[in-house]
C-alpha cells in the first residue's frame, strides 16, 4: 500500500548503517579479490587465480546487509495493521526501542473525552421525568442524562414513544443546574446546595462528578458523571513503566481535573513522574522540547487533531483518537483501538523489530566470513558458489518473516 511504501522510503539510522557496512564491504570484497589472483598467480599459477577469484567474487553477496533493514520494517508495519496499528513513518520503530519519556493527554487518551453517567443511586420511575427536564437544556451534562435516560428507561416507556411527561415552568440557574414542574411535582437536578463551590464537585478522587435530584425539595438520587476511562488504561501503564518509561501528564483541561486523575492513577500503583494542566497546544509543544533537550526520547500520545502540534513536535507521535486519514497527518503512528493494550505491544514489536533487525545483519556477516574464506582458499568452486550465493538473501529473508515481532495475545482482536 502507499502508507507501507512511504514508511519504508524513509532511509532509517540501521538502513543507513547497513548502507555504509555495504559500501565498506564491497569495497574490501574487491580489494580481496585482488590480493586473491595476485597471491595465487604467483603461488599456483593464472588458472588457480582466476577460479578462486571468480569463486570470492560470486559468493560474496552485500544484498543480504542491504535487505536486512528495510526487509524487517516492512514485514512489522504489516503486521502493525493487522493489530489496529498504522505506521506512516518506519524510523519511529528504532525511536520506540529505547525507553525515554511517555507524554499523555488526558481528554480522549486516557479517557474517552465523553461525559456519561457512571452509575444512578434512585429510583428508575422518575428517570422519564428527568429526561423531559434535560430536554430543555444544551449543556453537556443534560445531554449525558437523556442518553442514560433513554437507555434505562422502559421499551414502552421514554424510548417507544419520547418523553412520557410533558415539563412545565423549565428554569436554568447557571452555575446551579436545572429546575421544572411535571404533574404538579417540583423537580431539580444539580449542584447540590450544600456544596459551596460555584461548580460541580469531584467526587472520590477519580475525576467524576455527582448530580444530584430533588423532587418537591427532598433528594431522590444522585447521578455520578464522568470522562470515562479507557479499559485497560492502568495495565497499559503499568507495562510502559515495567519497561523502563517515564510517564507525564499534558492536558488542556484544568489543573483539579488533571490532579484528580493523577491521584487515582498513583492510588493504582502508577507513578506520573509530572501533571500540567490548562496547557495550550504550544505549551505542549515546548514542553516536549523541553523534554528532547533535557536528552530524553519524547512520545506524545494524544488526539490526532486538536495535539496535532504536540504530535509532531514528539520525537514519536501516537494518535489515538479522530478520523484515520487526518491523524496521520500530524501523527506517525495512528492507534485504531478504543483501549491502550496496543501501545506496549508496539512498543515491544519495535524493540523486537529492531532486534531481528541486527540478528539478520549478524547471519549475513557470518555467512560472507565464512564463505568468502572457504572461496579465497580454494574449497569451494565457483559452480558451487553460484549456488551457494543466494542462500545469504534467502536466510535473511526467512529471518525477517520469521521474527515474532508482536507478542501473542492474551485475546484475539474483535
Amino acid at each position: 500500500s502507499a502508507m507501507v511504501q512511504q514508511a519504508t522510503a524513509d532511509r532509517t539510522f540501521l538502513m543507513q548503517l547497513a548502507d555504509k557496512i555495504g559500501r565498506a564491504f564491497v569495497w574490501g570484497v574487491l580489494g580481496l579479490a585482488v590480493c586473491t589472483c595476485v597471491v595465487w598467480w604467483v603461488l599456483q599459477g593464472l588458472s588457480v587465480s582466476i577460479e578462486r577469484t571468480v569463486s570470492l567474487l560470486t559468493i560474496a553477496c552485500p544484498c543480504a546487509l542491504a535487505l536486512a533493514a528495510p526487509l524487517v520494517i516492512t514485514v512489522a508495519i504489516g503486521r502493525a495493521a493487522k493489530e489496529k496499528i498504522w505506521i506512516r513513518d518506519g524510523n519511529t520503530l528504532e525511536r520506540l526501542s529505547k525507553p525515554g519519556m511517555v507524554c499523555l493527554d488526558k481528554t480522549g487518551t486516557l479517557t474517552f473525552g465523553d461525559l456519561r453517567v457512571i452509575d444512578w443511586d434512585g429510583p428508575s420511575e422518575i428517570l422519564p421525568a428527568i429526561a423531559a427536564i434535560e430536554a430543555e437544556s444544551q449543556h453537556p451534562i443534560a445531554k449525558a442524562l437523556i442518553d442514560f435516560c433513554q437507555t434505562q428507561s422502559d421499551e414502552q416507556g421514554y424510548r417507544s414513544h419520547g418523553p412520557c411527561d410533558h415539563a412545565e415552568d423549565v428554569r436554568m440557574e447557571i452555575g446551579r443546574g436545572i429546575s421544572g414542574r411535571i404533574h404538579g411535582r417540583e423537580f431539580f437536578i444539580g449542584r447540590d446546595d450544600t456544596q459551596l463551590q460555584p461548580t460541580l464537585e469531584f467526587d472520590d478522587g477519580d475525576g467524576s462528578r455527582k448530580v444530584v435530584v430533588k423532587v418537591d425539595g427532598k433528594l431522590q438520587g444522585t447521578f455520578k458523571l464522568g470522562d470515562v476511562l479507557r479499559p485497560g488504561l492502568v495495565e497499559s501503564l503499568a507495562a510502559l513503566q515495567e519497561r523502563g518509561w517515564k510517564l507525564v501528564i499534558l492536558s488542556g483541561d484544568d489543573h483539579p481535573a488533571v490532579f484528580q486523575i493523577v491521584r487515582w492513577l498513583e492510588s493504582e500503583g502508577i507513578k506520573i513522574e509530572d501533571f500540567k494542566g490548562g496547557l495550550s497546544p504550544e505549551q505542549k509543544k515546548d514542553h516536549l522540547l523541553g523534554l528532547r533537550d533535557a536528552g530524553f526520547t519524547t512520545v506524545m500520545i494524544g488526539d490526532g487533531i486538536n495535539d496535532a502540534v504536540a504530535l509532531a513536535s514528539a520525537d514519536v507521535g501516537i494518535a489515538v483518537r479522530g478520523p484515520s486519514e487526518i491523524a496521520l497527518k500530524n501523527a506517525p503512528i495512528y492507534i485504531g483501538e478504543n483501549h491502550l493494550e496496543s501501545i506496549p505491544r508496539l512498543f515491544d514489536a519495535s524493540k523486537n523489530a529492531v532486534k531481528a533487525i541486527y540478528r539478520c545483519f549478524a547471519a549475513s556477516l557470518l555467512y560472507n566470513c565464512i564463505t568468502i574464506g572457504l572461496a579465497v582458499t580454494g574449497y569451494i568452486h565457483p559452480l558451487i558458489a553460484a549456488v551457494f550465493m543466494p542462500i545469504s538473501g534467502i536466510t535473511v529473508l526467512l529471518m525477517a518473516w520469521t521474527a515474532r515481532t508482536f507478542p501473542p495475545r492474551k485475546q484475539p482482536l474483535p
